[in-house]
């Protein structure tokens, strides 16, 4: 059982067992992918980013409305989910040290979502992902 509430409820919100199950190592084992992002704006902004999932990695890039001006960001993000290529858009939101982000692939409307630890800010960006490296 999660000990930790306060920073588990600022992370994932007071219903987070919905979100992570009872326990971080059932969190952890559902992780598929690690997201890595840089990226940079100033109301507008473009990010690029390398997803990394057990056996391949896929480059992304994006462009979006950030709400903060003139900024720069690193990120590593994790999700469950699977990688979506193509066009994907999402909404991001980072509050008191946790983030989230989630988002739809543009032609098969799946979502996906991811966790993560950053400074305030929201954004919604129009993200397209690239084809596994080496294929």
């Amino acid at each position: 059982m999660i000990t930790d509430t306060f920073f588990v409820n600022k992370c994932f919100g007071e219903n987070y067992q919905e979100v992570i199950g009872n326990n971080i190592e059932e969190f952890m084992e559902a992780i598929n992918y690690a997201d890595f992002n840089v990226g940079i704006g100033n109301a507008i902004g473009v990010t690029a980013g390398l997803i990394k999932t057990g056996n391949a990695e896929y480059p992304y890039i994006s462009f979006g409305l950030m709400g903060q001006p003139l900024s720069g960001s690193i990120s590593l993000t994790f999700s469950p989910n699977q990688v979506s290529l193509g066009w994907n858009v999402a909404i991001q939101g980072n509050s008191l040290g946790g983030a989230f982000q989630a988002g739809f692939h543009s032609y098969s409307w799946k979502t996906w979502w991811e966790v993560r630890v950053g400074i305030p800010s929201i954004s919604i960006t129009a993200i397209y992902v690239f084809p596994p490296l080496g294929e």
